[in-house]
């Protein structure tokens, strides 16, 4: 085992070259909506599986990941909103944007190049769910923000930074899945986007979010993208494959 001084969020975390956990299998119940029941037959998981994932998406080693997830919930007894996927989003996604701060990325990263299959639609409806915050609110700022008449995954600072607007910090990522998460965090913790948000939340957010033209960026263009992805469907305004998918789901 050996140390490494990160930032005061981390202070010393343990970090081991190679980690060997015995698979803890929790049902995808633990982390839902209700957080209440597991359901007979639910596909399972394990913590171990959680932090592979996220160690693809931010080139992060797994066991990195799993260690700051056992120092940062106290032993697994302290999970955010006791969920267990939102926490190992939130640790790796804090270890990738302080070390990245702090210069210690290259003694952490895996060094391989994570490609994004899905289109930023899909990986909003995800994370929005995994995070919880209101898919539809976040789409209705991105396509708002985004060039007219282009796609989502086809916009400039999109496709070239990973980066969905305004908000996102810093200015490129490494892929659009890391910027996707990041915009939703950045909704939901800095301006109170959650999964129980309505466009009411838009006259608090736009006087932060649009001062110099707050009215317009609530009432002109955000506003009526967000009625109509409400009314219409969620994929709307997404390319003809992703429309069809949804009219699939409602089968």
């Amino acid at each position: 085992m050996k140390k490494l001084e990160i930032s005061k969020k981390f202070k010393l975390i343990a970090l081991t070259t190679c980690m060997i956990l015995s698979p803890i299998n929790i049902s995808k119940e633990v982390y839902a909506k209700d957080n209440t029941s597991i359901v007979e037959n639910e596909e399972s998981f394990t913590l171990l599986e959680l932090c592979e994932k996220y160690g693809k998406i931010y080139s992060i080693k797994p066991e990195i990941i799993l260690d700051a997830v056992e120092f940062k919930t106290n032993g697994y007894s302290d999970l955010i909103d006791n969920n267990w996927e939102r926490t190992v989003l939130y640790t790796a996604k804090e270890l990738y944007e302080d070390s990245r701060s702090n210069g210690y990325y290259d003694k952490i990263t895996t060094g391989e190049e994570y490609t994004v299959t899905e289109n930023p639609e899909v990986l909003i409806e995800e994370y929005s769910d995994v995070i919880g915050s209101n898919k539809y609110i976040v789409l209705a700022i991105c396509l708002a923000e985004k060039e007219p008449h282009v796609y989502l995954r086809d916009d400039w600072n999109y496709s070239t930074n990973g980066v969905l607007g305004g908000l996102c910090s810093p200015s490129h990522f490494e892929n659009g899945e890391i910027g996707v998460i990041s915009y939703i965090c950045t909704l939901k913790d800095d301006y109170g986007v959650t999964e129980d948000s309505d466009s009411s939340i838009l006259s608090s957010m736009a006087s932060i979010y649009c001062p110099p033209n707050a009215y317009n960026w609530e009432n002109n263009l955000v506003k009526p993208i967000y009625n109509e992805l409400v009314e219409e469907g969620y994929y709307n305004r997404s390319p003809e494959e992703l429309k069809n998918k949804e009219k699939k789901k409602e089968k």
